[in-house]
């Protein structure tokens, strides 16, 4: 067995500087040992950043390292099935961002490349990992606020000041990339709410575009219900006046308030009083669940963010925008 796992990157970009690069190197029983990107010039400024043995100029090339134990694809999502199948296909494990694919479909495929390989792949559905997220379900675990009733999503934000030029849109809100900051962003909404409660069913849902500044959705209303039993309904509006978003689980007993996208404390309101429940910070956010998936490929313990879980948000992603996707010709 193993001690140690070799890393190799696939992607340099602003993700991989603070969020999650510099994790590979700090978790226990990690090492960053090769990186790759499309601009080489990147890769080798990020080498002399971080603590990296080889700079390939390839992905190709990177895969066909023996060093490398396993791959972290941090490519912008469009890639992530070439990426992911090539990983398989070179036999090593990979920890790929989210979402998994732009598609379910994609997911399936490289589900199909890994389970063929049989080696292991994750997600960076990084918040399952996280301090403020395990207290959360603890709580609700220990039936603290009930038996759950219901959920209530309420997101805006403001436009970014390149969003207001077509021709200074980010990747993420361009046409090829299959979908806006929903399938960038409000997908962590929809996977730690399935680690919280369970998977989305009996999905209703409205996408549309208001402001115009770009082709993809720009809001997202949606009602639902968790194969446990809650209903849910949600609003993530990215043109909207403010920044602010929230996420309420309200049980019979009780109620958490909390945000999904900062790590800042959290509400638990029983019986009249509100509890303020302080979580842990992180320098690198992704550390914690890149250190599960280490000691997963130790044979340690199991990380809780699969293919196959990541794989169900994408499936719910779809059904979300299958109508805006198909009048608008997105994908």
């Amino acid at each position: 067995m193993k001690d140690q796992i070799r890393w190799g990157m696939i992607g340099c970009g602003a993700v991989a500087q603070k969020k999650s690069g510099p994790a590979f190197y700090k978790a226990r029983g990690s090492s960053l040992y090769a990186v790759t990107s499309a601009d080489y010039a990147e890769s080798l400024a990020y080498a002399e950043k971080h603590p990296v043995k080889v700079v390939y100029r390839t992905a190709d090339e990177l895969l066909a390292d023996p060093n490398i134990d396993a791959v972290y694809v941090a490519t912008p999502p469009r890639f992530h099935k070439e990426y992911a199948v090539q990983c398989a296909k070179a036999g090593k494990a990979a920890y790929i961002e989210k979402p998994l694919a732009n598609t379910y479909s994609e997911c399936l495929e490289i589900i199909r490349e890994f389970e063929k390989a049989e080696v292991k792949g994750y997600t960076a559905f990084y918040r399952r990992a996280m301090d403020k997220f395990q207290k959360i379900k603890a709580i609700l675990e220990d039936g603290i606020i009930g038996n759950v009733r219901f959920v209530n999503v309420f997101c805006q934000w403001v436009p970014e000041v390149e969003e207001y030029c077509r021709d200074t849109l980010p990747w993420r809100l361009r046409k090829e990339a299959g979908g806006g900051k929903f399938l960038d962003m409000s997908v962590h909404c929809v996977d730690i709410l399935e680690y919280l409660i369970g998977n989305f069913q009996n999905v209703f849902t409205i996408a549309s575009n208001q402001a115009g500044l770009y082709d993809v959705e720009d809001i997202v209303s949606a009602c639902f219900q968790f194969d446990s039993g809650p209903q849910g309904s949600a609003t993530w509006c990215f043109s909207g006046f403010r920044n602010e978003e929230r996420t309420e689980i309200v049980g019979d007993k009780g109620m958490i308030s909390f945000s999904v996208f900062d790590n800042e404390p959290f509400a638990v309101t029983v019986g009249g009083e509100t509890k303020i429940v302080q979580v842990q910070k992180y320098d690198h956010v992704q550390q914690p669940m890149i250190q599960l998936v280490v000691d997963d490929l130790l044979g340690k313990s199991k990380c809780p963010s699969t293919l196959y879980t990541a794989a169900h948000v994408t499936k719910i992603v779809d059904q979300m925008l299958a109508v805006y996707r198909e009048q608008n010709h997105i994908l």
